[in-house]
């Protein structure tokens, strides 16, 4: 859901997300399926 509004393509960018199983890419917590809130994202 996240990458779709703010990443501007799938493969670029990243996403920074506060999980409790602490701090992780969006990529990690995607293979992991667990959520979490966004922190910051860059590209």
């Amino acid at each position: 859901r996240w990458e779709k509004i703010y990443l501007p393509a799938e493969n670029v960018g990243l996403i920074i997300v506060s999980t409790n199983q602490g701090i992780m890419t969006h990529r990690e917590a995607k293979e992991r399926g667990i959520g979490g809130v966004l922190i910051a994202y860059c590209y």
